[in-house]
């Protein structure tokens, strides 16, 4: 078991590729146990990177209630089943890791991307592209991962979480002009990504040294929620 945990790792972080790419994806597409055991996996690399600017605590109630979750299904699968003892020492690692993060590297998370998020994978065509565009994404392949995110804008042009994160490969290789028109949009916009795509924005003007308009886009931004805690955040390392 350790040895799969450690090959869905690998293909998370993006390390997979050719024939072993391909048999993992095949896999995932046929086995619906194996399905829910990478999904499983990938909750948890989330949950590290949405919780890392919440603070510790709030990170020690997700993980274990999303421990309490997976424990109480009863119907679980075989393959599920013998994951289970696993979860625990999982959420330890990450608790352990992510309290280091929180108090070492609180400046440069402010920076740092979110994840993007996998669809479940049903082996239609578009959801296929979709999912090899998160996986460059999550590998840093941002260039690669914007070539299939423009792909289906151009398929679905009113899918705003395609835009988003096409948007973000920019921030992601640090072209913030780029960036910048990218996010407009989006930022402009009434959907669920307005108010993270507003944040980014100002991060890239911020790094472009036009502080004045990063601040005053960082205080149009709700104070609530994870995005209004970075936005305050970003506000005093400018101020």
């Amino acid at each position: 078991m350790e040895k799969l945990t450690d090959k869905i790792q690998d293909y998370i972080d993006g390390l997979l590729d050719g024939d072993e790419l391909q048999a993992f994806e095949q896999k995932l597409r046929e086995d619906e146990d194996f399905r829910n055991l990478v999904y499983l996996q990938r909750e948890v690399n989330d949950i590290i990177h949405k919780r890392v600017n919440s603070g510790e605590q709030d990170l020690r109630i997700s993980l274990r209630a999303a421990e309490q979750e997976i424990r109480s299904h009863d119907g679980a699968t075989p393959l599920i089943k013998k994951i289970k003892p696993l979860i625990a020492v999982v959420s330890a690692a990450c608790l352990f890791v992510v309290g280091y993060l929180f108090f070492t590297n609180s400046n440069s998370s402010l920076y740092e991307l979110p994840a993007m998020q996998s669809e479940v994978v049903r082996g239609e065509e578009a959801v296929a592209r979709y999912e090899e565009a998160v996986r460059l994404y999550n590998a840093k392949s941002y260039k690669e991962s914007r070539k299939m995110l423009n792909q289906l804008i151009q398929e679905e042009p009113e899918v705003v979480q395609y835009q988003y994160y096409a948007a973000l490969t920019y921030v992601g290789e640090k072209k913030w002009k780029e960036a910048l028109k990218a996010l407009e949009p989006v930022a402009f916009g009434t959907s669920i990504f307005q108010e993270e795509a507003t944040y980014y924005m100002a991060v890239c003007h911020h790094k472009e040294g036009n502080d004045a308009e990063a601040k005053r886009l960082l205080q149009t931004i709700s104070s609530q929620g994870k995005i209004g805690e970075k936005a305050k955040k970003l506000l005093k390392k400018i101020d």
